[in-house]
């Protein structure tokens, strides 16, 4: 058998091989996927349906997302709740990053969307304070250290919008008038790993991102990194509870200092909040 017949052979392996391992990176990326969780609340009638999304990071899904706008008006929801990194802001130069304000704005014509700052929106200067502005121009709610109140399907739902890192010293004193209102109230917070913290307050649900999913799932290992949690995160993707408090992580949309997922497709969550039969 002569060297051509030999090399041939492997040179169409290892391109198949290529074209499979690009293929697959490009589908861990861009492939999105649904996660369903049911939490169950007191004082609620009937089932609110809320749409949890993060870490969106400037990506796009489709032209002008349509994509995710699309798998969104087919879940349905009666809130949509954004819990921050729309961009990548923190760079104090250059335009505005549209995509995340044109997602939100669309979103918001046809749901109600809330929307906190996470730590790329922190110290983005003129750009994210513009970015701001004019998603509250199209009617987007943007938190800041403020409590919403939402009548959804004859409930009243209270929200709070925490500012982690521009007011740190504020979040307790936040907390403790917000557990003084009536169930649900509903914490919006990007941090994580900050649940053991606002969890002996007394509080239904927080709904929270940052994590990215541990940017690499390995099985029996789980998620692998998150920013401010480091190696083998315990807060990463999913439903948590602790004291009767119950969260919820979106592993988030985009990436931004490490570039690639790996069993960690971008995730729409359906947070569906049910009465608590017990009560």
């Amino acid at each position: 058998m002569n060297k051509k017949m030999i090399i041939a052979p492997i040179i169409l392996l290892s391109a198949a091989a290529a074209a499979f391992a690009v293929s697959f990176l490009t589908e861990e990326n861009n492939a999105l996927t649904t996660t369903y969780l049911d939490v169950e609340v007191n004082n609620i009638q009937g089932t609110i349906r809320i749409v949890l999304l993060s870490d969106l990071h400037g990506k796009k899904f489709g032209r002008d997302n349509d994509i995710l706008i699309k798998k969104i008006e087919n879940i349905n929801p009666d809130l949509i709740c954004f819990a921050g990194d729309l961009t990548n802001g923190r760079d104090k130069k250059g335009k505005t990053d549209k995509t995340g304000l044109k997602l939100l704005a669309d979103l918001n014509k046809s749901y109600p969307v809330l929307y906190i700052p996470g730590n790329h929106e922190y110290n983005g200067g003129e750009k994210i304070k513009n970015l701001h502005n004019e998603l509250q121009k199209s009617g987007v709610r943007l938190l800041k250290s403020q409590i919403q109140s939402l009548t959804i399907k004859d409930n009243n739902i209270n929200i709070l919008g925490l500012e982690e890192l521009e007011n740190p010293n504020s979040v307790e004193s936040l907390l403790t008038k917000f557990e003084k209102k009536e169930s649900p109230k509903i914490v919006l917070s990007h941090f994580p790993e900050n649940f053991p913290k606002y969890a002996q307050y007394n509080i239904d649900l927080i709904l929270s991102g940052h994590a990215h999913g541990g940017q690499i799932i390995l099985p029996l290992l789980g998620g692998i990194y998150a920013p401010g949690q480091g190696l083998f995160p315990k807060y990463y993707k999913g439903l948590y509870e602790t004291r009767s408090v119950k969260m919820a992580v979106s592993r988030g949309l985009g990436s931004s200092v490490f570039p690639q997922r790996l069993f960690n497709r971008p995730e729409i969550v359906i947070v569906d909040i049910r009465p608590n039969d017990k009560s």
